[in-house]
């Protein structure tokens, strides 16, 4: 006689888990387009954005005993002047992590816009802190200042938003061994990537220029098109020749290994896409490096600017989207 199987409880979770990947990879998909987009129609919010950033570290200064003043967009700390450039206002990271926050429906409406208006502030604050502590620094030391300003804070700003992220969407500031080991994996890979990255400089940005180049052959129709690094990317084409610095956010793959490496070390089976999220992640940034070449080859000024904030925008996004499309329990992993 013929029975119908019963639903096993590996079934059901197998099904749950099923959904929750879905879950989350139509939240990486979407939070990718949306910080596309978003970064995109950004820039007429920067003038504004730079004078709230002087207002805020001007009066936070003032408070904590500082002689801060403003003129223009020069905020001058204690005699020591700087000029507050768009990337200055960290606004970048500020979209992103409000959409990051706004697009995850899990939790209601209201506890979403809540959370964009607190964690705006926090980013808020610590970047007027930045800018304090560089204009103290300046006096000082121009090697000091920076080394502060070119990388101990971009490196602290990416992971911040990230566990501002995380402790926003678990609910939860509860401290146990498990958490305190996630973050000790993640903050551990994340330096010792940024140690390695550093180290290695000129041969991460010569792989790069070698991904970049087949690309930018592509895009501008010439073979003999050529992308090279020595100290900066260099675009050959033709009788045309472009230099470039660095452009993007150099800690992309220092923040995707730091998000990864707990669920790694949990789930030794993630290692696999994890180091295909890394191969992908890689050759996007090879891309861009050739298709900055190619429109600054082509367009003008402007327009390459325009790009450069877009995949300053991206850089940060890729790695949380990645994250999320790999691991795809959101909710349940630990970071």
């Amino acid at each position: 006689m013929w029975r119908k199987p019963m639903a096993s409880g590996n079934q059901e979770n197998n099904s749950s888990d099923d959904a929750s990947c879905r879950q989350g990879v139509r939240f990486a998909l979407l939070f990718t387009t949306a910080a596309l987009l978003a970064t995109w129609g950004m820039r007429p919010l920067f003038r504004p954005a730079r004078r709230l950033t002087i207002a805020i570290t001007t009066a936070l200064g003032n408070l904590l005993g500082q002689a801060i003043t403003s003129t223009g967009d020069i905020i001058t700390v204690n005699g020591f002047d700087m000029q507050i450039v768009d990337q200055c206002t960290s606004l970048n990271y500020m979209v992103i992590l409000a959409l990051a926050m706004l697009l995850y429906t899990r939790h209601p409406l209201s506890y979403r816009v809540q959370g964009v208006a607190v964690a705006t502030g926090i980013l808020l604050i610590v970047n007027s802190l930045r800018l304090i502590t560089l204009g103290l620094a300046g006096p000082i030391s121009m090697k000091l200042f920076s080394t502060l300003h070119e990388n101990v804070w971009v490196a602290l700003f990416a992971p911040l938003v990230f566990i501002i992220w995380k402790l926003w969407a678990d609910r939860s500031i509860t401290i146990s061994k498990d958490k305190i080991k996630s973050f000790g994996l993640a903050g551990g890979g994340f330096l010792a990537a940024i140690f390695l990255l550093t180290r290695f400089n000129d041969g991460y940005c010569r792989l790069l220029a070698l991904l970049a180049t087949p690309m930018f052959k592509l895009m501008l129709g010439n073979t003999s098109s050529t992308v090279a690094w020595n100290g900066a990317f260099t675009y050959n084409h033709g009788h045309d020749r472009l230099q470039a610095g660095i452009y993007f956010d150099e800690y992309t793959l220092p923040l995707f290994i730091g998000l990864m490496l707990p669920h790694v070390w949990r789930n030794r089976k993630a290692l696999q896409p994890a180091l295909f999220g890394l191969a992908a992640l890689l050759a996007i940034s090879g891309s861009g490096v050739a298709l900055l070449g190619a429109i600054g080859m082509v367009s003008d000024y402007a327009t390459a600017q325009t790009f450069m904030y877009i995949s300053s925008g991206i850089s940060l996004a890729l790695p949380l989207a990645f994250y999320w499309l790999i691991t795809g329990r959101m909710n349940n992993e630990q970071a």
